[in-house]
């Protein structure tokens, strides 16, 4: 008889369909490698679809679709219909305990624990006599005696012929969850689809349940322990989702299970983190609403289809009758030189206007860089970046959130002095505002986006310090963002001690014959650490 195969959706591999150790009353099946817990009615029914037969759980026969029953061993083929039909029912059963007959033979007739193994492998579907003579035993000693028997049950089918099945037993029920710390049998912890972490069911429901309530973006779904797989690397994540969706969909147990509203969230949250990453998506710059735009589609502008608003598709600014058949350099420099809001705002106008972008779906914001650095983007995208250079928040295990800033950062060169910020750029020949006329009193009104228990958008409010009518913060801010435009290097204005402590950041090691030689370090950091592109 050829052997039948069934796929794990989880690593993939063709498992071999054995007859007689599946643990059919509670509709589970087994990976043999990652282990991860299937339902057998979904194997069943691919097997079936697959080779346009019958599938027999018992003996694996393929029958033909004419049959309710297996032709071989008489079992009821399940998943076929709801239940057999009455005359097949009775010869279903005397079919099973015929086979469960055989097994005696090897066992003393006079034996007067045979009633209760034959009772044993009807009510938790054993297949071969010795299962049910080993949860005698097993049940009988003290270390197994409190367990619930439908667990200690499983234990027993799933650990087959082994003749050390005391020690089998005992570690199926070892599996630490590393959140909650408490001890379950293997069947009662999931797999995570992306490592070999394992999380108690009641774990994984609450760890995904909290994201979703948090309204958190969908990479903080990772493996809450390991955190993968690499939140900046969408393939792994496309796979991992997939995984994902299909566990919790699947994962549905009488007291620990996912109701249907967060099943829906998870696929409508996923949906959007697809519909983001397509090239052709844009976000309106007048409402919360995206869009995907038509490869066919010309010109710059593109209408909403929520509000009705026009948006430019490259530069992403409101769209203005000026923006017509110009390009968006153009209409910059028009705002510069024509517009009186524009002109009013000053220096405030130009970080508005070089504002933060999310790197994920690339929407634009009109605030300012130095508020928090750590900036969160609007639902539906969640992403949590340095608004200084971009780069991603991720969580690690035991530390919290952690980004890698690149040492041209504004997290970095906001310690800085003015006077050194300015004199870089004096020293390339970069034109910068210095400080205005009537700017010594009132408030910085730069917009940024502050974090105290809520996200919210405000004035910046801090009094200004004769700095082109910015606050001190915000006029670093600008500096540091002319700095970053034209590509300096930092390293040029910094003395011994700042070149040491970027060199301890960034893990460079340094020679004690060169440890005060401001010269040698700036070369030493820039050959090791070359700015980024």
């Amino acid at each position: 008889m050829d052997c039948v195969n069934w796929e794990c959706k989880i690593c993939t591999f063709n498992n071999e369909f054995v007859a007689f150790c599946l643990p059919v009353s509670e509709g589970r099946i087994f990976c043999k490698v990652c282990e991860s817990c299937h339902s057998l009615k979904e194997i069943v029914t691919d097997v079936n679809q697959r080779t346009g037969q019958y599938l027999c759980i018992r003996c694996t026969l393929l029958n033909p679709r004419s049959r309710h029953y297996c032709s071989a061993c008489g079992s009821w083929l399940l998943f076929v219909s709801e239940s057999p039909p009455e005359s097949e029912q009775l010869q279903s059963e005397l079919s099973f305990l015929s086979l469960t007959s055989r097994s005696l033979s090897d066992v003393d007739e006079d034996n007067e624990n045979n009633e209760e193994m034959i009772d044993l492998m009807l009510r938790f579907s054993f297949t071969k006599l010795e299962h049910s003579a080993n949860f005698i035993k097993l049940r009988e000693q003290p270390e197994f005696r409190d367990f619930d028997p439908n667990d200690l049950a499983e234990a027993v089918r799933s650990c087959g012929d082994q003749l050390d099945y005391v020690d089998f037993v005992s570690a199926y029920f070892k599996n630490e969850c590393p959140i909650c710390f408490d001890s379950f049998p293997r069947h009662k912890v999931l797999q995570m689809a992306s490592c070999q972490c394992k999380l108690c069911f009641s774990c994984f429901r609450n760890f995904v349940s909290a994201s979703l309530d948090n309204n958190d973006h969908v990479s903080h779904l990772q493996c809450p322990i390991c955190n993968t797989p690499d939140s900046e690397n969408e393939a792994e994540l496309e796979n991992y989702f997939e995984y994902l969706l299909i566990q919790v969909k699947s994962f549905q147990h009488a007291e620990i299970r996912f109701e249907a509203d967060k099943i829906n969230m998870l696929e409508q949250r996923l949906r959007d983190w697809n519909l983001m990453r397509d090239p052709n998506f844009r976000w309106c710059s007048h409402c919360p609403n995206g869009v995907v735009l038509s490869e066919q589609m010309r010109g710059l502008k593109f209408q909403c289809n929520q509000c009705s608003k026009y948006t430019c598709k490259q530069c992403r600014k409101q769209w203005r009758e000026q923006h017509e058949k110009i390009s968006c350099e153009q209409f910059q420099q028009w705002l510069v030189e024509n517009d009186p809001d524009y002109q009013a705002k000053g220096v405030a106008a130009f970080l508005e206007n070089n504002g933060i972008e999310c790197p994920k779906c690339k929407f634009k914001y009109a605030l300012a860089k130095g508020g928090c650095m750590h900036f969160t983007c609007r639902p539906p995208c969640r992403a949590e970046f340095c608004s200084g250079c971009g780069g991603f928040f991720k969580r690690l295990h035991g530390r919290g959130l952690v980004c890698e800033h690149p040492r041209d950062c504004l997290f970095y060169l906001r310690d800085f002095t003015v006077r050194s910020l300015q004199k870089l750029l004096s020293d390339h020949g970069v034109q910068y505002e210095t400080a205005a006329e009537g700017a010594t009193s009132g408030t910085c009104n730069v917009m940024e986006q502050k974090e105290s228990g809520n996200l919210v958008d405000e004035a910046c409010g801090r009094p200004v310090e004769g700095h082109a009518k910015l606050c001190g913060k915000h006029y670093k801010e600008y500096l540091v963002s002319l700095i970053n435009k034209n590509r300096l290097d930092p390293v040029e204005v910094m003395d011994v001690e700042q070149l040491k402590e970027t060199c301890r950041r960034h893990k460079i090691e340094v020679q004690s014959s060169i440890s005060t030689d401001a010269t040698a370090l700036r070369a030493l950091i820039v050959r090791q650490v070359p700015l980024r592109s």
